[in-house]
């Protein structure tokens, strides 16, 4: 093996919830298992799949570093609630059946964790790609501060995202109330621990119908309800929470249900009124309204003026 992290490298959890998944989990334990950082523990916790999922798990019995149960559950947050209580590891990461890591995230991942101990949560790009693996668009994260990427509506993807287990299960894991339960663990982590993000490409997030992002008025309406629930934002700084409220008219861009192109252009220009700095990293903005670049410098300009 190659770039291990020395000395003392600590161990590494990572749960992968799954659900008829199938055809996608080789692919998502393959990832972690061809990683060139050691030691590891790779926890699926599947429901009850009907699929092939328990055959390719069976697959994996003379693997050590691979433990697994399948029964039937409460959906992802009892999943992963599950794979928190069972991991060892003094730093874990949460990836889907259905996505995959790229080499060299986790010697990328606790070489930042070792470099300083104070972090407890960080998280680098993410490639999405297609069913068949191709990848259509790589992200482009801001350097992290608390505001800016709760504006930015909890800008941290799960697959990407490694974190202090003791911390994650202090906080309670994911929550079932909320079907954006990985952005509400992100959030109250955000305000606990010190959170780095690393310019670096660290995993896929394959796109495709049907997944639970799919499920639009869910995720609206969770992230919603998230945030004016968030005892952390109610008592945090003026800063913090104008980003929260223009937050929730960013998320409406993707998931408000039958929201035509001028009440997104208008939820697009109070998130950037509320949040001038989230300007420059709103994905797509440009497609809403001619010279809405130059309206943004102008607000960018008046706010820090």
């Amino acid at each position: 093996m190659t770039d291990m992290v020395r000395p003392d490298p600590p161990l590494l959890s990572v749960i992968i919830p799954s659900y008829n998944q199938g055809q996608f989990l080789k692919q998502a334990i393959d990832s972690i298992l061809e990683q060139d950082y050691r030691p590891i523990e790779v926890i699926v916790v599947d429901g009850a799949s009907s699929d092939d999922t328990v055959e390719v798990l069976r697959n994996y019995s003379g693997y050590d570093e691979v433990s697994w149960i399948s029964e039937p559950d409460r959906g992802p947050a009892d999943a992963v609630n599950k794979g928190l209580a069972r991991a060892k590891g003094r730093y874990a990461s949460i990836q889907s059946a259905d996505d995959y890591y790229l080499p060299g995230a986790f010697a990328k991942a606790i070489r930042v964790f070792q470099s300083n101990p104070n972090v407890g949560l960080l998280y680098g790009e993410v490639a999405s790609v297609d069913v068949a693996g191709q990848v259509m668009s790589v992200s482009s994260r801001p350097p992290h501060d608390n505001a800016l990427c709760i504006a930015l509506c909890i800008c941290i993807p799960q697959c990407s995202a490694f974190f202090d287990t003791n911390v994650a299960r202090e906080l309670g894991g994911w929550s079932d109330q909320y079907h954006t339960a990985d952005w509400a663990l992100w959030l109250r982590m955000l305000f606990k621990v010190e959170t780095v993000k690393i310019d670096d490409t660290l995993s896929c997030w394959r796109v495709y119908q049907g997944q639970r992002t799919d499920q639009r008025e869910k995720v609206y309406s969770s992230y919603k309800r998230m945030v004016d629930e968030s005892v952390e934002i109610n008592q945090s700084g003026f800063r913090v929470r104008m980003a929260a409220l223009a937050s929730k008219h960013l998320i409406a861009l993707s998931f408000a249900p039958e929201r035509g192109r001028y009440r997104k252009l208008l939820s697009l220009c109070l998130a950037i009124v509320l949040f001038p700095p989230a300007f420059r990293w709103i994905p797509g903005k440009r497609r809403f309204v001619p010279g809405l670049q130059r309206f943004g410098r102008l607000i960018t300009s008046k706010s820090t003026g």
